[in-house]
């Protein structure tokens, strides 16, 4: 039994924590936030044996820990989690630099640790299925990939996301969806990159487009926060197209479509709640040993912390900073 311990007490940390019921062999059993009160709320909601404002002591009763806290924190809690000789889960984006993506990865190799970014639908069997039709050639070679994602609150006036002028945005909480099916496919060394933003009074981006130029083709991914548009993954290659509709991060079934509109293949996979079970269940894999370090996955990681890294350079030069 593995025990887990949450840092972050927001509505990602609940889901996680009431998905975390299912999973066998992972224990949540320990709270952490800087605000003692909100610790102590949390545990008691979830009936957590622990609560701390102290992150020493959190550490002291876990194994591993899920970071479920404001971008920017990120990578200092996975740093210090690692010295402390925790395995660790973090949600995206795990950090927004290439170097200190890899120098995380490092750490946890040299400490024979997992760290794992939290792409949950990486892990989702719907989207194995995508990358597993793909790759077996059923529509010819990837020339084109298009990814969106993108949400209008119900209340946008206090938002974290919207209101962080250095790490709010539509990028910055979403951007990472998108470059996962473009870094599977096309790999993660792009020789050209543009984005395109629109942004708030306050300078962060409530939509952005990035394009990416590859050897073999080219990407666009699209986020929005406030701003809608549809939410699709479409794969263009040279004997068809797949096309996963809204949302297909959350993918419960695809088409495979050719030049006769009679010749389309649908796939239809099984999907549970709001798909943090998977990763769940590959951390506690990697854990175990009963399933290796994932290198693909770590490299999609820096890969997305580098454009990140030049989206907020881009950012920052449209606020004139």
């Amino acid at each position: 039994m593995v025990k887990l311990g949450i840092i972050g007490t927001g509505r990602i940390a609940n889901r996680f924590v009431l998905t975390s019921e299912t999973v066998q062999g992972l224990k949540v059993n320990a709270v952490y936030n800087p605000h003692l009160l909100s610790a102590e709320a949390f545990a008691a909601n979830h009936k957590l044996a622990h609560a701390y404002s102290d992150f020493g002591l959190f550490l002291d009763e876990v194994d591993a820990v899920y970071i479920a806290t404001p971008h920017e924190t990120h990578k200092e809690y996975v740093s210090k989690a690692l010295d402390a000789g925790k395995h660790v889960l973090c949600e995206k984006p795990m950090c927004f630099s290439k170097i200190d993506a890899e120098s995380l990865f490092s750490k946890a190799k040299e400490k024979q640790l997992v760290l794992m970014e939290g792409f949950k639908t990486a892990y989702c069997p719907g989207f194995q299925l995508i990358m597993e039709q793909i790759r077996t050639g059923k529509i010819g070679e990837v020339v084109d990939i298009s990814a969106a994602f993108s949400r209008i609150p119900e209340n946008m006036a206090g938002l974290r996301e919207v209101e962080n002028r250095e790490y709010g945005g539509s990028f910055t909480e979403y951007g990472s969806y998108t470059l996962l099916p473009i870094a599977m496919l096309f790999g993660c060394h792009p020789k050209e990159m543009r984005f395109s933003s629109i942004l708030n009074s306050n300078g962060t981006d409530c939509f952005t487009k990035v394009d990416l130029a590859f050897d073999k083709g080219f990407a666009e991914g699209r986020t929005g926060l406030g701003v809608k548009t549809e939410g699709q993954l479409v794969v263009s290659g040279t004997q068809g197209y797949l096309l996963a509709p809204s949302p297909w991060w959350l993918t419960k079934y695809f088409e495979i479509r050719h030049e006769d509109p009679n010749d389309a293949e649908r796939f239809e996979t099984n999907f549970d709640g709001s798909g943090l079970r998977y990763e769940m269940e590959e951390f506690l894999m990697q854990i175990s040993g009963t399933r290796p370090t994932n290198k693909e996955m770590q490299n999609v990681s820096i890969f997305a912390a580098e454009i990140m890294e030049e989206f907020l350079k881009k950012r920052m030069s449209q606020n004139g900073i």
